[in-house]
This record gives structure tokens, sequence and C-alpha cells, in this order.
């Protein structure tokens, strides 16, 4: 402000106001990507999973991977002092259709993998199930949210982002 020039919260065209708000939605999304690496390592099945498909336990920590339990309201339950709104409002659930002030979590029995932004900041996840006769979809990513735009993020960027300024180059 002293140089006269815009924070990047204007420049983006954010109010001040929705700062405090995407805040709380980094801090529950941090939390739910927490419990969901604890349920990893209490699941053989999704670890087996992950082994045979070359994924080593260096990489299940650089990338924070995670499972949901096929459990209904998983996160709910490890997030009791949060309103549902704000698990709605995370991505983490999803209102229902059928049944008025029930919420259904979007993971359940999937391998979880964060997405992060350029700062590091857990703003949605990515599952993929391990049912192979599952009807849901294969792959599912929590929907668009005031802090998570699918097509502002590079998947891993965060993790790749010291191996790119060391060499100079991306590949896409």
């Amino acid at each position: 402000k002293s140089a006269g020039l815009p924070s990047p919260d204007e420049v983006r065209g954010r109010r001040p106001e929705e700062n405090g708000r995407h805040q709380q939605l980094y801090e529950i999304l941090d939390r739910a990507e927490k419990i969901y690496q604890q349920a990893l390592t209490k699941n053989k099945e999704a670890q087996e999973y992950l082994s045979s498909r070359g994924i080593t336990p260096e990489m299940v920590q650089s990338f924070g991977i995670g499972y949901a339990p096929p459990t209904k309201g998983f996160v709910e339950k490890s997030l009791k002092d949060v309103p549902r709104n704000l698990l709605v409002e995370s991505g983490i659930a999803g209102k229902s259709t059928y049944k008025e002030n029930e919420i259904y979590e979007y993971m359940e029995n999937r391998i979880i993998f964060p997405i992060k932004n350029s700062s590091g900041k857990t703003i949605g996840f990515g599952g993929r199930t391990l049912n192979p006769d599952d009807k849901a979809k294969k792959y599912l990513n929590t929907p668009e949210t005031a802090i998570f735009k699918k097509g502002s993020e590079v998947y891993g960027l965060p993790q790749a982002s010291k191996t790119i300024n060391a060499s100079k180059t991306v590949i896409v």
C-alpha cells in the first residue's frame, strides 16, 4: 500500500473479509488431509494397492497421500467442531438432494491425493476408487470452491518446485 500497489488479494478481486473465510477453509482441508493420512496407516488393502502401483512410502509422504474408508461421514465424525456448512463450502461434502439438512462426503473407499496450490496449501482432494466394480467414477475430484479452481492449479507443483528452480526447466 505504501508503494501505491494493490495487494495480491485486491488484484484477484478478493474482498478483505474473504481472507478469514478462506483461512478457515484451508485449516479444515489441512485437518482432513491429516485424517486421511492417518486412515492410510491403518488400512493394509490401501497400502498394498499403492505398493502394487509402484508408489513408495517416500512418495506417499511427499505427496501426502491418504485413504478415505467406506465409512459414511468419516471426516465429519472426526471434525465434530466444524459446522456442516463449512464441510460443504470446503468441498469435503455436498448437500443431499434427498434429505433436508443432510450432507454426504465425496470421498469414500478411495486413495486420497491432496491438491495443493503453489503456496503448498491444500485446496481440494482427488480420489481413486479401490473397488474396480465401483459404479461411481474411477477418479473423482472435490468440486470447485472459493479456494479451488480446477483449471488454475497444476497437481504436484509444490513438490516439483525445487527441481524446477534448480534445473530452470519444466516439462508439462
